[in-house]
């Protein structure tokens, strides 16, 4: 879908209208919350253990906890991060306007899209970083020393 908005000339026109923001934003950040059979990732600890990658420090504050009641024992300890911020993410395809794209060029940018599991501690420190709606994946998570844990490592969306 979003590789045929480059074709579409409302778009390619008026893409820095706040409609047209909005919609482009939301999709970018449903990408990567919802599993392949169309299940929703977000708050649930299932899911998200199964689907994405967890920090040393993340797992460290889960480690004792009990129940899947995520407002009251996980969001106080762990968060969920769209490690590729979505306003990143959006800039870069906006870099493709105006140069015919592929699909492969579309793709190399959406796919770095993936929710993080990240310990609240490590949030504070990446938001109050000049990365905090910008920078690369990589970038993002050495700035706040985050290492993946081991049984993570290879848990993403397909």
């Amino acid at each position: 879908m979003t590789h045929s908005l480059y074709k579409d000339e409302a778009f390619i026109k008026y893409h820095r209208n706040s409609n047209f923001v909005s919609f482009l934003e939301q999709n970018l950040r449903r990408y990567c919350e919802y599993t392949s059979e169309g299940k929703g990732i977000v708050w649930n600890i299932g899911r998200l253990k199964n689907n994405c990658r967890f920090t040393l420090k993340a797992v460290d504050s889960i480690a004792n906890i009990q129940g899947k009641n995520w407002k009251e024992l996980y969001k106080p300890v762990i968060h969920q991060e769209h490690i590729f911020p979505i306003a990143e993410c959006r800039n870069q395809l906006y870099s493709l306007i105006g140069k015919n794209p592929t699909i492969e060029d579309v793709e190399e940018i959406i796919e770095k899209s993936e929710l993080v599991i990240i310990s609240q501690e490590e949030r504070r420190i990446l938001d109050s970083s000049k990365f905090k709606s910008t920078g690369e994946p990589e970038e993002r998570l050495n700035l706040i020393e985050a290492k993946i844990h081991p049984d993570y490592e290879n848990k993403r969306l397909k």
